[in-house]
Protein backbone atom coordinates (compact mmCIF):
# COMPACT_ATOMS: atom_id res chain seq x y z
CA UNK A 1 0.00 0.00 0.00
CA UNK A 2 1.43 3.37 -1.02
CA UNK A 3 2.06 6.00 1.64
CA UNK A 4 0.42 9.41 1.49
CA UNK A 5 3.02 11.70 -0.10
CA UNK A 6 1.19 14.91 0.83
CA UNK A 7 3.65 17.34 2.44
CA UNK A 8 3.06 18.07 6.12
CA UNK A 9 2.02 21.51 7.33
CA UNK A 10 5.08 22.48 9.37
CA UNK A 11 3.35 25.22 11.35
CA UNK A 12 0.64 23.14 13.01
CA UNK A 13 1.14 19.51 14.04
CA UNK A 14 -1.44 17.10 12.72
CA UNK A 15 -3.03 14.60 15.11
CA UNK A 16 -2.34 11.03 14.10
CA UNK A 17 -0.17 8.00 14.49
CA UNK A 18 3.61 8.09 14.08
CA UNK A 19 6.63 5.86 14.46
CA UNK A 20 9.72 7.37 16.14
CA UNK A 21 13.16 6.26 17.19
CA UNK A 22 14.55 7.69 20.42
CA UNK A 23 18.15 7.09 19.26
CA UNK A 24 19.77 6.31 15.94
CA UNK A 25 19.71 2.55 15.49
CA UNK A 26 17.16 2.10 18.28
CA UNK A 27 13.95 0.13 17.89
CA UNK A 28 11.05 2.22 16.52
CA UNK A 29 8.23 3.05 18.92
CA UNK A 30 4.61 3.91 18.23
CA UNK A 31 3.57 7.48 18.99
CA UNK A 32 0.24 9.28 18.86
CA UNK A 33 -0.55 12.99 18.73
CA UNK A 34 -4.04 14.02 19.80
CA UNK A 35 -5.70 17.44 19.92
CA UNK A 36 -8.83 18.35 21.84
CA UNK A 37 -10.07 21.51 20.11
CA UNK A 38 -12.61 22.27 22.84
CA UNK A 39 -9.97 22.70 25.55
CA UNK A 40 -7.07 23.36 23.11
CA UNK A 41 -5.08 20.54 24.69
CA UNK A 42 -2.37 18.68 22.78
CA UNK A 43 -1.25 15.25 24.00
CA UNK A 44 1.52 12.88 22.95
CA UNK A 45 1.84 9.24 23.85
CA UNK A 46 5.10 7.46 22.99
CA UNK A 47 5.05 3.70 23.33
CA UNK A 48 2.67 2.50 26.00
CA UNK A 49 3.57 5.30 28.44
CA UNK A 50 0.94 7.60 29.91
CA UNK A 51 0.10 10.47 27.52
CA UNK A 52 1.50 13.88 28.46
CA UNK A 53 -0.28 17.05 27.43
CA UNK A 54 0.05 20.81 27.12
CA UNK A 55 -2.59 23.49 26.75
CA UNK A 56 -2.32 26.10 24.01
CA UNK A 57 0.88 26.12 21.96
CA UNK A 58 1.64 22.54 20.82
CA UNK A 59 5.35 23.35 20.44
CA UNK A 60 5.60 23.80 24.21
CA UNK A 61 5.44 20.01 24.51
CA UNK A 62 9.03 18.72 24.79
CA UNK A 63 8.46 15.74 22.44
CA UNK A 64 6.34 17.46 19.76
CA UNK A 65 9.26 18.28 17.47
CA UNK A 66 10.69 14.76 17.70
CA UNK A 67 7.39 13.06 16.93
CA UNK A 68 6.00 15.44 14.29
CA UNK A 69 9.16 16.44 12.39
CA UNK A 70 11.20 13.25 12.69
CA UNK A 71 8.51 10.62 13.11
CA UNK A 72 7.09 8.64 10.22
CA UNK A 73 3.32 8.72 9.77
CA UNK A 74 1.82 5.23 10.12
CA UNK A 75 -1.66 3.75 10.06
CA UNK A 76 -3.73 3.00 13.13
CA UNK A 77 -3.22 -0.72 12.47
CA UNK A 78 0.57 -0.37 12.43
CA UNK A 79 0.36 1.64 15.67
CA UNK A 80 -1.77 -1.06 17.31
CA UNK A 81 0.65 -3.74 16.09
CA UNK A 82 3.61 -2.00 17.72
CA UNK A 83 1.65 -1.65 20.98
CA UNK A 84 0.85 -5.38 20.85
CA UNK A 85 4.55 -6.11 20.28
CA UNK A 86 5.42 -4.10 23.42
CA UNK A 87 2.84 -6.03 25.46
CA UNK A 88 4.07 -9.36 24.08
CA UNK A 89 7.72 -8.50 24.78
CA UNK A 90 6.93 -7.48 28.38
CA UNK A 91 5.27 -10.86 28.95
CA UNK A 92 7.54 -13.17 26.94
CA UNK A 93 10.90 -11.63 26.01
CA UNK A 94 12.37 -9.12 28.48
CA UNK A 95 15.46 -8.72 26.26
CA UNK A 96 13.48 -7.59 23.20
CA UNK A 97 14.92 -4.35 21.72
CA UNK A 98 11.52 -2.59 21.81
CA UNK A 99 11.72 -2.57 25.63
CA UNK A 100 15.02 -0.64 25.58
CA UNK A 101 14.47 1.92 22.81
CA UNK A 102 17.27 4.22 23.99
CA UNK A 103 19.95 1.58 23.29
CA UNK A 104 21.39 1.45 19.78
CA UNK A 105 21.13 -2.05 18.31
CA UNK A 106 23.24 -3.51 15.51
CA UNK A 107 21.72 -6.61 13.97
CA UNK A 108 25.14 -8.10 13.39
CA UNK A 109 25.85 -8.07 17.14
CA UNK A 110 22.55 -9.65 18.18
CA UNK A 111 22.41 -13.36 19.03
CA UNK A 112 20.76 -15.63 16.46
CA UNK A 113 17.06 -16.34 16.84
CA UNK A 114 17.50 -20.12 16.71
Amino acid sequence: MARDATPRDLETPQPGFYQVRLVRGGHPLPAQITHDAESDTWAIQIGDDTPTSVVGNPWDHPQMERVYYYGRAISEDEHAGLLRLIAWARANDPDHPILTPTIKRALINMPPLF
